[in-house]
């Protein structure tokens, strides 16, 4: 099991980088030989000179800059203040095996103190707010502490504790991310931040690269952040270095430029804190003071995109896939483990899914998603605009007796169910993937991974899966390397006893199947799980089940091992005694 999770943690530190790469050219294909700079183009949308601002924007696109004023987007990254800070700073307290965390205000200056064995230990100044919706994570500096003041944590850097919005409480980072098994001490669970310090992730070489917007040069030589998975995008180091002189000394090489972010300062070298116009549509100057048509896609007589595939050209219209992904793909191409189809197993990797689905090259992500506005909240039911843009290119199914047909099932089911079923772990719930592929795979069958039936059909087995595909789809799947004790076994009994991702998503399945009430003793168990956010996942699936909350005093998340053994056996009692909690 030990060997299990230093594999998935592995998985997580390489999975977000592995498309680029499998996709990309090394090093020296981001450098643009300065004898290829263009002097012909004339038109820039990638120096700090040609960002203007979301207010500029508004002189001519009031109705956008309003939406825009109520997306998430905007507030993703926040000075901490009354409008911003959505957690619980009214003396709030996060109570962990060793120690204390309180949470404080004084008008708008925001406080974490941390209390170890009863001693003060550190506090942290809350600098920073990140996302809004369903976590907000802070950025803070530590004022008081241990550590001499030189030390990075005295720096802006993401605070170890984050408040769960929807659970209306505070949890130590390891219970808001898949982030492997706590590591216990004489069987008592530790916690970042007051047994131990470590990961101390600086806001400027870490959450400031998706969380804001920037001029797109100091995008370019980072593969993770630069978007545009299927096309090289390269630059002309000495020309660029010169012309940013004016904002930040790099200099004239790969490693300084792949690194410019830690030379950035956030009061001065953003465009925006939050996303704004200039995140997706690049430097506006040339359209707001000429006119000029607005390019999609990063233009400069210094940079060059240049397609990895001749086949999917970046041509830089808003109605070019290509382009249009690419974008997206600056921020959404987040690091994450990988089901065995490659599809992610968490969220902010939705870019790098879809770009290596099945309609990559067809849809754009804004055919589903207005950007200028807020979307759906997680695991909301299917949109119509979803579906119609499914049929736009899938012309045959149109009609509702055709897609009868096709699916086998009733209305409720649709296209997403099958080719995007819910399966990565969001940010409050289960979501859809957006691997557009069909619905099992023979890469996921031979790993008793999860697939579309299954996931519905937790009951059967693999083998009924493939049989069904075969009657009813003839589609012929493989059960070949599936271990004959598991071929004719229920698919969401598996799920319960496998790694991590899957254990998450078969507690969250199970718990809105019609099966729900017959599997609460296994979902009450999995609040036993070794991993932290499985246990909030099922705590959140018992609640869910028997529509009644669990206090404190009946389970404690944080609580060590045998404190949980304990309440988990005082819940299956009082389920056994009065069939239900």
């Amino acid at each position: 099991m030990r060997r299990k999770l230093i594999l998935l943690l592995l998985a997580m530190n390489v999975a977000g980088v592995a498309f680029w790469a499998t996709h990309r050219p090394g090093p020296d294909a981001r450098v643009l030989p300065d004898d290829q700079v263009d002097r012909s183009i004339t038109y820039s949308n990638v120096l700090p000179a040609d960002y203007v601002g979301p207010d500029r924007c508004n002189d001519c696109h009031a109705k956008e800059h309003k939406l825009w004023l109520n997306h998430p987007h905007r507030r993703m990254n926040q000075m901490a203040s009354a409008e911003s800070v959505e957690g619980d700073f009214n003396d709030a307290k996060l109570e962990v095996p060793h120690g204390v965390i309180t949470f404080t205000h004084e008008g708008d200056k925001y406080l974490a103190t941390v209390e170890r064995d009863g001693q003060f230990l550190r506090q942290y100044q809350i600098t920073r707010t990140v996302g809004t919706v369903y976590q907000q994570y802070y950025i803070a500096k530590q004022v008081k502490g241990p550590e001499p003041l030189d030390s990075p944590l005295y720096k802006e850097h993401m605070l170890p504790f984050g408040y769960w919005r929807s659970l209306n409480r505070w949890l130590p980072k390891a219970f808001l991310d898949a982030d492997g098994a706590e590591h216990l001490e004489h069987g008592i669970a530790t916690t970042e931040g007051v047994d131990y310090v470590k990961d101390i992730r600086l806001y400027n070489e870490d959450c400031m690269n998706c969380h804001n917007t920037y001029p797109y040069v100091y995008r370019v030589f980072h593969r993770k952040f630069s978007g545009f998975p299927f096309a090289n995008v390269s630059g002309a180091l000495g020309p660029l270095s010169e012309a940013l002189k004016p904002n930040v000394n790099v200099k004239p090489d790969v490693d300084s430029f792949e690194n410019v972010r830690k030379l950035l300062d956030p009061s001065k070298d953003l465009v925006t804190l939050g996303i704004s116009c200039e995140s997706c549509h690049f430097g506006g100057r040339e359209h707001a003071e000429e006119e000029d048509d607005i390019h999609f896609a990063p233009t400069s007589s210094m940079v060059k995109v240049t397609p990895v595939v001749a086949s999917r050209p970046v041509k830089g219209e808003r109605t070019d896939p290509e382009s249009v992904n690419g974008i997206c793909a600056q921020c959404h191409s987040g690091n994450s483990p990988l089901y065995p189809n490659g599809a992610s197993v968490a969220n902010s990797s939705e870019a790098l899914d879809f770009v290596t689905g099945a309609c990559a090259n067809k849809m754009r992500c804004v055919d589903c998603h207005n950007p200028h506005e807020k979307g759906a909240p997680e695991a909301s039911p299917p949109q119509a605009k979803h579906l119609a843009t499914c049929v736009k290119c899938h012309t045959q199914f149109q009609d509702a007796t055709a897609v009868a047909t096709h699916t086998r099932h009733g209305p409720d089911v649709t296209c997403l169910d099958c080719h995007m079923p819910r399966e990565v772990m969001g940010l409050d719930d289960i979501v859809r993937t957006h691997h557009i592929s069909k619905p099992v795979e023979a890469s996921m069958v031979k790993a008793n991974s999860t697939n579309a039936c299954n996931l519905c059909h937790l009951d059967k087995s693999v083998a009924w899966t493939v049989a069904e595909l075969k009657k009813g789809w003839n589609q012929s799947i493989s059960v070949e390397g599936v271990a004959p004790d598991k071929l004719n076994t229920p698919m969401g009994d598996i799920w319960l006893h496998a790694d991590q991702p899957m254990r998450l998503l078969a507690t969250r399945s199970w718990a809105h199947s019609p099966w729900a009430k017959e599997k609460l003793p296994e979902l009450i168990h999995e609040l036993d799980d070794q991993e932290p956010i499985n246990r909030v996942y099922a705590l959140k699936s018992v609640e869910y089940v028997t529509g009644k909350k669990l206090d404190a005093s009946t389970y404690t998340l944080q609580g060590s091992p045998a404190e949980r053994e304990k309440q988990i056996d005082a819940l299956l009692q009082s389920l056994n005694a009065r069939s239900g909690l």
